[in-house]
């Protein structure tokens, strides 16, 4: 069962910020822009289990992009929080402006979360959780993105990929200072190579959505 303390969880996250990537752990990325104010909000970490995150989604992530929409339509900046349920519906209900339809898209999201069993198996349904968080939001003032990654290997191949897209690899082999091909196989063999995860969480945290 998931420990419910705000407190405990405010400073779990503190500190696995602090830590960074670690090889092994999942990767959590969560971003907010708010086009109005051109305020950004990125911050990537590494939890160890399925727990951690479906505590980050339930604690962090959907309490600060709801409230970053009400903030939003009042014409202020991002608010990113650690929250529970209750306190964030009350924090809600302090505002005359808030969209009851948003309460109830936060408490249908809350309600998937909840479902969700603290097992590997969940990891794929958490994928698609986060793509449907991220994806709701994409025509609105708030800008949000909540990503999960089984491991720095699936990060480093879909970073990749991304820059494939795109066709920007140039601009990323200039921030790694690296080619393609040695990048990724960092990525995937470097168990103790601290250059590569440092490198990888800088430039995730400063890329926009």
């Amino acid at each position: 069962m998931i420990n419910q303390s705000i407190h405990y969880w405010k400073s779990y996250f503190d500190k696995a910020n602090e830590i960074g990537f670690k090889q092994g752990y999942y990767i959590i990325g969560f971003s907010l822009i708010n086009k109005r104010k051109n305020d950004i909000y990125s911050k990537y970490l590494s939890v160890p289990n399925v727990e951690d995150i479906i505590a980050f989604i339930k604690f962090i992530a959907l309490p600060s992009i709801y409230l970053s929409k009400v903030s939003a339509v009042l014409g202020r900046t991002n608010v990113v929080v650690v929250s529970g349920t209750e306190g964030t519906l009350n924090l809600f209900k302090d505002n005359d402006l808030v969209d009851y339809l948003l309460i109830d898209e936060y408490e249908k999201h809350v309600k998937d979360i909840d479902s969700i069993k603290n097992s590997e198996s969940s990891f794929l349904y958490l994928k698609d959780l986060c793509e449907n968080i991220s994806f709701e939001n994409e025509e609105e003032m708030i800008l949000s993105k909540v990503e999960v990654y089984k491991d720095v290997k699936e990060l480093g191949s879909t970073l990749i990929s991304s820059y494939e897209k795109h066709n920007t690899v140039e601009e990323l082999e200039s921030l790694f200072q690296l080619k393609k091909e040695e990048i990724l196989e960092r990525f995937h063999n470097g168990e103790h190579n601290d250059f590569i995860l440092k490198r990888a969480k800088k430039l995730l945290e400063e890329k926009i959505i």
